[in-house]
């Protein structure tokens, strides 16, 4: 609904008029927040967003600065959301922070937190010896643009919603690559795992510990959110899994530097590079995120691709290249498959789990053994053929089955024993525990908040 300069008006007295009602009734200061959009559009799912993602970041700082919150309310007109916060706390302090916020980033540019004190005296930069705020545009002294009608309401407007575009798109991607780096630190803290670094012992390995993979897995964090934000970019595609694919290298390497030379994290980042960049690609679509739907993009971006690799790879490098040869699975025939082991095995085992209880060492245990028993951990197999204990391998496997399976840490001892890790496996547990997280963020897609508008400019 567009809005007229008398709409605008009776807004302004409207919003006087409660401010006036709130000073007298609590005699504290007054937080107001509004948002700076020119032009007749002031309400729309993308500014509703925008506006819900700011005001989380007002009622975080005031609570981080232990500044209580006497009384909150916010109205919304169709000139536009309008939050009141009554806050105790000292008048040039509170301001101070208000500020802070407004020019913390650009998005914060388009918010507008006014500073009232009990007599109604509304706080300025000026009571800080700060300078005026900036035009949105050209970056000149911004009262002197609006005097002089330098830019059109039309320019404005678009430049807000530009913003809000870009500043949205950059914190749904930023949370995406934090949602991967939780489940990688889930999937190391879950204890005991069989033959698995762990919080209670490094499993089957020598050149490796908890501490190892702590110092991989944050240094993997960059890696996700270029890995979300070429899926978003490139869409899910042959040449965007190539260029993942190089962005997968260059991880390796940060990876390797971060552990002095140890492989912890690499087929992780090859399965969650793939759902990280799903995950981006689904940021910017129209779609609610889900499973089925991160299933699909996986099985659009890897499955022409690797169909491609497998007949192009002249000399097999790693086990599970060697036995792709043959027609047989592996990490790569799973993310073709669109991870049918994360999807309908592990996402499903957590889920039942953590609707029972809260133990997560039990759920991610639970879920691993499901995952163990459906897929072929081409590591797993790969020890024990190296070591001659395929017998015993399957013997282990199928005692998971059994109601009456050997204890966590039974299994725990007999794995390392035989120096048996199912690495494969822990890397389709990181992956099950990253949709699983995932979809509680309940991102919204941004192709919803915005109606014919491209985002590729905005991602580049």
């Amino acid at each position: 609904m567009q809005v007229t300069v008398t709409d605008m008006g009776l807004a302004r007295e409207a919003r006087a008029r409660r401010q006036a009602a709130l000073l007298s009734t609590h005699a504290c200061l007054l937080l107001c927040l509004t948002m700076n959009i020119a032009g007749p559009l002031k309400q729309s799912p993308l500014i509703q967003a925008s506006f819900e993602a700011l005001l989380r970041q007002v009622t975080d700082l005031l609570k981080a600065a232990g500044l209580p919150v006497l009384h909150q309310e916010c109205l919304t007109p169709h000139t536009g959301p309008e939050p009141y916060l009554v806050v105790s706390a000292p008048a040039l302090h509170l301001k101070r922070l208000a500020v802070q916020l407004e020019d913390r980033d650009r998005l914060g540019r388009l918010m507008d937190l006014d500073v009232l004190e009990p007599s109604g005296n509304k706080l300025s930069r000026g009571d800080l010896q700060l300078p005026q705020r900036s035009c949105l545009i050209c970056g000149q002294p911004g009262r002197a643009c609006a005097a002089g009608r330098v830019h059109s309401a039309e320019a404005l407007y678009e430049e807000a919603c530009r913003i809000m575009r870009h500043s949205l798109l950059e914190q749904g991607i930023a949370q995406i690559a934090n949602v991967a780096v939780k489940a990688l630190l889930w999937e190391l803290s879950a204890s005991p795992k069989p033959g698995l670094v762990d919080k209670h012992n490094n499993g089957a390995h020598q050149d490796m510990n908890f501490f190892t993979f702590l110092d991989s897995a944050t240094a993997l964090q960059p890696y996700f959110a270029r890995a979300a934000r070429l899926g978003a970019s490139r869409g899910m595609n042959a040449d965007a899994f190539f260029a993942l694919r190089a962005e997968g290298m260059l991880a390796e390497g940060e990876m390797l530097r971060a552990t002095r030379g140890v492989n912890t994290h690499k087929g992780a980042i090859f399965t969650l590079g793939i759902l990280c960049a799903a995950a981006g690609h689904l940021l910017v679509g129209d779609q609610p995120f889900s499973k089925e739907a991160l299933s699909s993009a996986a099985i659009s971006l890897t499955a022409d691709s690797l169909i491609k690799e497998r007949k192009n790879l002249q000399v097999p490098k790693t086990y599970g290249e060697r036995r792709m040869q043959h027609g047989l699975s592996g990490a790569r025939a799973e993310a073709a498959a669109g991870f049918p082991s994360v999807m309908e095995t592990g996402f499903m085992a957590l889920d039942r789990a953590f609707k029972n209880s809260d133990d997560a060492d039990k759920a991610c245990l639970e879920a691993l053994y499901a995952i163990m028993q459906v897929t072929e951990d081409t590591v797993l197999l790969r020890r024990a053929e190296e070591r001659g204990c395929q017998n015993e391998l399957a013997s282990l496997l199928e005692s998971l089955k059994s109601d009456n399976r050997p204890s966590p840490e039974q299994l725990d001892a007999r794995f390392n024993a035989l120096g048996l890790s199912p690495g494969g496996s822990a890397d389709l547990l990181a992956a099950s525990l990253f949709v699983l997280n995932l979809l509680k963020l309940q991102l919204p897609p941004l192709g919803v908040l915005i109606e014919s508008t491209s985002l590729q400019q905005q991602v580049e």
